[in-house]
């Protein structure tokens, strides 16, 4: 199996000699296999306390030099305040939860540097912090070029103003998940961050069962107002993938709203994949999926009165899923949204031909779709 130092494996601590505790349920532990387990090294380490709450950390600079981690949190606790420190360097974790010690945990305006800088992106193993509970408040930090950003379990966190990125020098490069959310039910939101040669990855890793019927299917994730920015990327690279360990899950609840989405130095196919490495998506089940408000534009003058106007074939969308137009027309006096139905897909059924007029009667305008 994979080594845990190279996987988004749970935390582990060891209560007694010959005793590993797991912070997650592993998926697919059946059977007689082999795992490999590492204790780190940290600079700070709580592990000794039973229970460690409404500890704060500020304006520390933790100089790791790529021999130790930074911080280890107790087994339990709660409030956990992490503010304006720098976390250079570490071995392996900036900050790790071993259990419930991160609950309602914040981390604002922290600088978390790599060791792995020089390295190729997919041979980065560092993970920056994880997170086993819920309500964490995660603001205004910058991570750089971690293996992940964050592995992040439980629901109902905050995620704002963060910029972490992940690229390297590689032609057609390889890129790694910035968050990995392994809990299904989110109820979390992403606002105005910065994501940077990564991706967001939702996952059910860290679930013993993952079949649906066992448990419940993806969903609750708002992504409002984000920059997602790729260079020197494989065209299959993909900003927001869904890998499902399970059988039969599907999507209920994913708002894309109002996000950028740039590829530098190469072209992206599109913006979201389906790692069926493990398992597929039950289609005919998703529901509340939508896609935005996204940059793509087209403009097409229309000088004629027409009940129809012409567009031309334009890739606008990639997400396969939904897309709404958006009508300038000149003699209706302000914007107007009507939804394209949902699409297949295959980018083969992106909107081409033409589009009704907005208006009772024939109309000549602009047309603006996105």
């Amino acid at each position: 199996m994979r080594d845990h130092a190279k996987s988004k494996f749970p935390d582990t601590r060891l209560r007694n000699p010959g005793t590993v505790t797991l912070s997650q349920p592993l998926y697919d532990a059946a059977g007689t296999q082999v795992f490999t387990f590492k204790r780190f090294k940290y600079v700070l380490d709580f592990s000794g306390f039973t229970k460690l709450s409404r500890f704060v950390i500020a304006d520390i600079e933790f100089q790791c030099n790529g021999e130790a981690s930074a911080v280890m949190l107790a087994p339990d606790g709660n409030l956990f305040h992490m503010r304006d420190c720098f976390v250079i360097k570490p071995k392996d974790r900036g900050i790790t939860s071993i259990g419930d010690g991160c609950q309602g945990m914040q981390l604002d305006r922290n600088q978390f540097m790599s060791n792995e800088q020089s390295m190729r992106a997919q041979d980065r193993t560092t993970i920056a912090f994880n997170v086993n509970k819920n309500d964490n408040k995660i603001r205004d930090n910058q991570g750089v070029k971690f293996g992940h950003f964050a592995v992040m379990n439980g629901s109902t966190h905050v995620i704002s103003g963060n910029h972490w990125y992940q690229g390297d020098f590689e032609p057609n490069g390889i890129r790694q998940a910035g968050i990995v959310f392994t809990a299904i039910n989110l109820v979390t939101a992403m606002t105005g961050n910065y994501i940077d040669n990564s991706f967001i990855e939702l996952t059910n890793e860290h679930d013993a069962q993952p079949d649906l019927g066992v448990e419940f299917s993806f969903g609750g994730l708002t992504i409002v107002g984000n920059n997602f920015i790729s260079i020197n990327v494989a065209p299959w690279f993909n900003w927001l993938v869904v890998k499902p360990y399970g059988s039969g899950p599907f999507i209920h609840g994913l708002h894309v709203i109002g996000n950028t989405f740039r590829a530098l130095n190469g072209t992206v196919d599109r913006i979201e994949h389906i790692d069926t490495t493990f398992n597929d998506i039950n289609y005919g089940l998703m529901r509340n999926v939508v896609f935005e408000a996204t940059p793509s534009t087209i403009s097409t003058n229309r000088c004629k009165a027409r009940s129809r106007w012409s567009i031309r074939k334009t890739p606008i969308s990639r997400t396969g899923r939904s897309i709404l137009r958006r009508i300038f027309p000149s003699r209706v006096g302000r914007a107007r949204w009507w939804p394209w139905s949902p699409m297949a897909r295959s980018p083969a059924a992106l909107p081409r031909g033409s589009i009704p007029c907005p208006t009772s009667r024939p109309t000549r305008a602009r047309t603006r779709i996105r």
